[in-house]
């Protein structure tokens, strides 16, 4: 059973909450204008044969370079934050799909990549929504 417990804080990059469960994923995205870097990652505690204390499993799931997005999305075409997320490509050129499980959620962390000077959370109901059933992972 996954729980979000938020916590109040005075520093603005304190601590933002804490989360009681055995796995989460973690989404992180890094932009240079218009060229974004992202990587999903699954961490998991496993208890392994014969101890009883368990250790964190941690797998990247998907790391995409060289992400491309030709919209100024901090700027003139404000209106798609929320609708658009970057293409990526190998370092040969091929295109790379992100996967589709996480698709809102990479909606969400490109807007909040572009959203300049913002003070609020662009992921705050993922878990949730993972807690009430709507989504399910399957590895």
């Amino acid at each position: 059973m996954a729980a979000v417990h938020n916590i109040a804080s005075l520093a603005p990059n304190g601590l933002h909450a804490e989360v009681f469960s055995c796995a989460l994923f973690r989404l992180q995205m890094f932009r240079a204008e218009t060229t974004y870097e992202l990587l999903i990652t699954r961490h998991a505690l496993v208890i392994p044969s014969g101890r009883s204390r368990p250790r964190l499993d941690n797998s990247v799931l998907f790391h995409g370079r060289h992400g491309r997005l030709d919209v100024e999305l901090w700027g003139r075409h404000k209106a798609l934050l929320g609708a658009v997320v970057p293409v990526f490509y190998t370092k040969i050129g091929e295109q790379v799909a992100a996967p589709t499980y996480f698709f809102d959620e990479i909606l969400r962390v490109t807007a909040g990549t572009c959203c300049v000077g913002c003070r609020h959370s662009h992921l705050g109901d993922f878990w949730t929504r993972l807690t009430h059933g709507r989504k399910t992972y399957v590895r």
